[in-house]
């Protein structure tokens, strides 16, 4: 016989679910359109969803104190190859004035479309440099771990991110230091990484939201692509510029065309597909492209 769990007040309850005033950060992100984020301070391994944050949070236990800070002389960001590819490391500069990136992982600089390697988090620009820097002064203040999950602009391929900052603190106790585990969330991303073809996603502008990795080799694409770079920079080719993809929406029509591309000194031949679909409110040109039969 297990012992029963004591009950919770039911005024208790209640009151935790009434609505309370618009908080302040609520209203930021409201005001793009999207969800408030949420945030848990000192998290249990059962409240992270991601495996890789459990996996990370043990990891930072093999070097913290009491209450969660990393100490400085235990930590080697050497112990944590395997979180690499979504680590961020932040130097704290003049008591939080500023949070400058003393590495970014590949993974998190394909997914913003940025590098952010010695600059601050006040270089993100928009809501997304307010609420960071916001978080990591409030991280500064309370002094203990912090997970968040925060949307990102509608016109990004990556939904949001999972992020979990820990404090880095020096032997005086003073903080000095973030580490950052920064997961995307890229569910669509995980099946058009697995396809052996070239497949673009693409906004209303022509720019570039999301490439596959087949199409980052054909096309030797850069690691980081920045936002702002357009799908004909890319590859050399168009989407013809009076097509939307609303407007193919719209027709349920689909583009069928061919075209040379030269890669490694030779002409191939690519068949073309463009197709749209909605992805978080916004209509996007789906590119998919295949090597023509000889």
């Amino acid at each position: 016989m297990t012992a029963k769990t004591k009950p919770i007040e039911d005024q208790a309850l209640i009151k935790s679910l009434l609505p309370r005033r618009a908080s302040t950060v609520r209203q930021l992100f409201n005001e793009e359109g999207l969800r408030a984020p949420e945030i848990i301070w000192s998290p249990k391994p059962t409240e992270l969803v991601s495996p890789m944050h459990r996996q990370f949070i043990a990891r930072v236990a093999q070097m913290t104190d009491a209450n969660g800070c990393i100490e400085q002389d235990r930590f080697d960001i050497g112990h944590f190859e395997r979180f690499s590819d979504w680590l961020i490391h932040l130097s704290i500069e003049d008591d939080g004035a500023a949070f400058r990136y003393l590495y970014y992982g590949n993974a998190v600089g394909q997914a913003a479309g940025e590098d952010m390697i010695g600059r601050t988090s006040a270089d993100h620009g928009g809501y997304t440099e307010v609420f960071l820097t916001t978080l990591y002064r409030a991280a500064l203040r309370t002094r203990v771990p912090v997970y968040s999950y925060h949307e990102s602009p509608r016109e990004m391929f990556t939904r949001g991110w999972h992020r979990m900052i820990v404090p880095i603190a020096d032997g005086d106790g003073a903080l000095v230091e973030f580490l950052v585990l920064a997961v995307a969330d890229l569910e669509l991303a995980v099946g058009l990484e697995l396809l052996s073809d070239p497949v673009f996603v693409v906004n209303a502008q022509h720019q570039v939201a999301y490439c596959n990795k087949a199409a980052r080799q054909f096309f030797h694409l850069p690691r980081i692509i920045p936002r702002d770079v357009t799908f004909a920079s890319l590859t050399g080719f168009s989407l013809g510029a009076d097509e939307t993809p609303d407007s193919l929406m719209a027709e349920d029509r689909t583009l069928n065309f061919a075209e040379l591309v030269k890669t490694d000194g030779l002409m191939d031949r690519l068949d073309v597909t463009v197709s749209a679909a909605e992805h978080r409110g916004k209509v996007m040109f789906i590119v998919s492209m295949r090597m023509a039969a000889t």
